[in-house]
């Protein structure tokens, strides 16, 4: 017999077999038919097949722990396909880190030759600016130094001394430019540095206020100084770069406002406010009501505290809100300001200069309703007694007081430096020798007694500091006061003549009151002064009382509208031969047309009668 055989739920296909036997082992749990036909010799099939259904499941026993392993088996498989992706990512992630880490190697590395070539530019700019700013000062210094030698002339012609006036004033203009730019420049190379010391605040206000009371007076505008009643306030800080930031700020009220006031007022705060340069901001002073301090700080705390505010205040324009960000960056004018003349750098300087400090500029403005510059900085108690001096009394020196001998040497390779400075010595009675290097130096004080000797820092064959090391070597304690004199302005630079053992230094262009005032400190002169002038002597101009012809007015307008100087100071001159009045207004007008104030000269021309 042959049997024909299949199980259902295994295998689909027929089987055929001589056994009487078939076994199916490991089958999977589930239910089964199994089926069989019988086949003879005669391939006669059995009419059915014969079946039997069966269903196989594991041991009892076993389905437990199976179950268990079947699910550490799930959890297993399934872990180690999350480890599999999870190190494909890993790889993946590795190669694009790789892949990032080259890139950034490469701009660092490109970064690196960035800076390099930066610094060497910076090095380069600096060494540039050093250079070009002694080269500069140098003919500076002749020019300003002749003018002044020729304004204390008192033989000099008064129609000379217009041109000496409008000489050294365009010099001195030209001189502040290249300080601007030379700030400017200096803090953006970093090179900026603070020189604190003990100084009178009080008496720094009361030149601030001589200086722009003047020039208020010019315009016809208010002018208010309004600060703590203390006599004196000795305070410790920079105090050359806070009058160069109130003389800017100040400079740029009194440009920018035609009518009303200008104001500064200084507030001695607590230290509770803390040293921000931030304040709640107050309205803008409009023109014509009082700009006294608001209700709120009308009682300000004692001056022993060591926090100032100072605010400078005009009636002018005002600024608009999205001009206020731009004229706070270097070069950048509205068209007011190009106008009105100027780099566009003062501000910039003055932002970064109180930024220096540990104050903070910022501007209260409205358009048409005046602006208020404000900042706050810290300035400590002075450590030593401050003696108050005016810088204007060192303008009035006429002379060594009598009985006082001064015998000084100055050393200098350029001929009209030694003149200048020479000439400011013996105009006040100073003996003076003089010297080309410093090798010839060093030998006139070994057989010349002297008081004092002035070197220059760059001089062929020997120079300054080495001069004054072989006199200070030679001498000892008899050794005369040393004193540099250099066209370098940077201060790093000034730091090291000091810290190299002179006594005193003097930059150049060469400034009388400067050089008078070393005199003073160094070897305790005394001088005869000139009487202080009265400014009640000198009347404010009452444009009430002058009239002018109506075609010398329209010349006078067209030549100022067309900026043309020649034509403007020819109509003046017809001016002044018109009567006393007329006299005073033809000198107040050259005054402004020789700093090239067009604007205000149009507006005083605005207020005369034709």
């Amino acid at each position: 017999m042959i049997y024909r055989y299949r199980l259902k739920g295994y295998d689909q296909d027929w089987k055929t077999t001589h056994n009487r036997r078939v076994e199916y082992q490991n089958l999977p749990r589930g239910s089964y038919t199994f089926e069989v036909h019988a086949v003879d010799r005669d391939l006669v099939y059995s009419e059915k097949p014969a079946t039997v259904t069966l269903k196989v499941h594991l041991p009892y026993e076993r389905i437990g722990w199976m179950s268990a392993l079947g699910v550490a088996v799930l959890l297993i498989a399934y872990q180690a396909g999350r480890i599999v992706v999870r190190d494909r990512k890993l790889r993946e992630a590795n190669e694009a880190l790789s892949d990032a880490n080259r890139d950034l190697f490469q701009v660092n590395r490109e970064l690196d030759e960035a800076r390099g070539v930066a610094e060497q530019a910076n090095q380069a700019k600096s060494r540039f600016l050093a250079n070009m700013s002694h080269e500069i000062r140098t003919p500076m210094n002749a020019i300003l130094g002749y003018a002044q030698l020729l304004q204390r002339d008192g033989a000099l012609p008064s129609a000379y001394r217009r041109a000496v006036e409008t000489i050294y004033r365009s010099g001195d203009h030209l001189l502040t430019l290249i300080n601007d730019v030379l700030d400017i420049s200096k803090i953006e190379a970093g090179r900026m540095e603070l020189h604190p010391a003990d100084f009178d605040l009080q008496g720094l206000l009361q030149g601030l206020d001589v200086m722009f009371r003047l020039r208020c007076e010019q315009k016809r505008l208010s002018w208010q100084v309004a600060r703590p009643e203390a006599g004196r306030l000795p305070v410790h800080g920079d105090q050359a770069k806070l009058m160069q930031v109130l003389v800017n700020l100040l400079g740029n009220a009194v440009k920018f406002t035609d009518e009303g006031g200008v104001t500064l007022r200084v507030t001695a705060l607590s230290d509770s406010t803390g040293g921000t340069g931030r304040w709640p901001v107050l309205g803008p002073v409009r023109p014509g009501e009082p700009p006294g301090p608001p209700e709120s700080r009308a009682e300000s705390p004692s001056p022993s505290e060591h926090l100032y505010l100072f605010e400078v205040i005009d009636t002018g324009p005002g600024v608009s809100p999205e001009a206020q960000d731009a004229i706070f960056e270097p070069f950048a004018q509205d068209e007011a300001g190009i106008r009105k003349g100027g780099t566009g750098l003062g501000l910039s300087i003055a932002r970064r200069l109180l930024e220096l400090m540990g104050g903070e500029l910022a501007l209260d403005s409205e358009v048409g309703a005046g602006s208020r510059f404000f900042f706050t900085i810290p300035l400590p108690s002075a450590e030593t007694d401050v003696a108050t001096v005016s810088t204007e009394r060192w303008a009035r020196v006429k002379r060594l007081k009598e009985g006082c001998c001064v015998k000084a040497l100055v050393a200098d390779d350029i001929p009209e430096n030694r003149e200048v400075l020479s000439g400011m010595l013996m105009d006040i009675g100073v003996e003076v020798t003089l010297a080309e290097n410093g090798t010839e130096a060093v030998e006139k004080v070994g057989i010349t007694a002297l008081d004092i000797v002035f070197l220059d820092i760059r001089m062929p064959q020997m120079s300054g500091p080495e001069a004054a090391r072989h006199i200070r070597e030679g001498l000892g304690s008899d050794a005369p006061r040393v004193v540099a004199i250099s066209a370098s302005a940077l201060d790093h630079e000034r730091q090291q003549v000091l810290e190299a053992g002179f006594d005193s230094f003097i930059p150049k262009p060469f400034r009388a009151e400067q050089v008078y005032a070393c005199l003073s400190d160094l070897l305790k002169v005394e001088y005869e002064f000139a009487e202080p002038v009265v400014s009640g002597e000198e009347r404010p101009l009452d444009l009430e009382d002058i009239s002018l012809p109506e075609d010398l007015w329209q010349r006078l307008r067209q030549a100022a509208e067309g900026s043309s100087v020649t034509e403007l100071e020819q109509a003046l001159d017809e001016v002044g031969m018109l009567g006393e009045g007329e006299r005073r207004l033809a000198d107040h007008l050259r005054g402004l047309s020789q700093d090239f104030k067009m604007e205000e000269i149009l507006s005083i021309l605005e207020g005369i009668q034709k």
